[in-house]
């Protein structure tokens, strides 16, 4: 959880305000509720009650009371344990609570030993990242298993053999590298062919994959040959 803390003055109360969002954003995170955070916050009339009402109990089992949601806008204000007006700002990506508080401060330059303070507590890209990682059975189509992989051609020839993957500066599939040869008069070498030139088909059945792709012996001994980088 990315979090930066800015404050002048009674450091324990901005740990208790921090304490009191991560219960909140956990809660929240944990019911699926950024989506309805996004519904809520444009005003959906159907995903706000139930939303707003999650919203209230969990700060308030947090500790707060007078809590209101402002529905449509996500601003929520609140009183804190010590009596003091805390207001948090919730979006789907980031939740933000400002505090305002007074404390005493004898070196105050106005000489009236008030003063107020503001801590911030930013919890930036919370949502992001809980919904960064996901559950994939053990044994799923994997890239590695593409790596050697016999190609065939429309007529059920072996024509090679996946070497490799190119990506792009995006981490997209921008080629495959094809170790072709070996028969018909044509030289072993390496060729790259587009990822639309090659058919993928995975079969569930056996939980392997199969590459084919339509191309002659004439046209692959002509392919320019891929070479490494030495």
């Amino acid at each position: 959880m990315a979090a930066s803390l800015s404050m002048r003055g009674r450091q324990g109360y901005g740990v208790y305000v921090m304490k009191v969002m991560k219960l909140a954003v956990i809660a929240l995170l944990a019911t699926g509720s950024t989506v309805a955070i996004a519904q809520a916050a444009s005003n959906d009339s159907t995903a706000q009650p139930s939303v707003i009402q999650r919203v209230t109990n969990d700060l308030q089992q947090s500790g707060l009371t007078n809590v209101k949601v402002e529905p449509g806008s996500f601003v929520v204000n609140a009183t804190d344990r010590n009596g003091d007006p805390v207001s948090m700002y919730i979006t789907p990506d980031s939740m933000t609570a400002i505090s305002e508080v007074a404390f005493s401060d004898g070196g105050d330059n106005q000489g009236n030993g008030q003063a107020r303070a503001t801590n911030v507590v930013d919890v930036s890209q919370t949502a992001a990242a809980a919904e960064a990682f996901r559950t994939i059975p053990a044994g799923d189509r994997l890239g590695t298993q593409l790596i050697g992989l016999d190609v065939h051609n429309a007529a059920n020839k072996s024509i090679g053999s996946i070497k490799d993957i190119a990506m792009d500066e995006s981490g997209h599939v921008n080629g495959y590298i094809l170790s072709v040869g070996g028969f018909l008069g044509i030289d072993e070498h390496d060729v790259a062919v587009r990822p639309s030139a090659l058919n993928l088909t995975w079969n569930g059945h056996d939980k392997k994959w199969s590459a084919e792709m339509d191309t002659t012996a004439a046209q692959l001994k002509a392919a320019p040959q891929y070479k490494y980088a030495s």
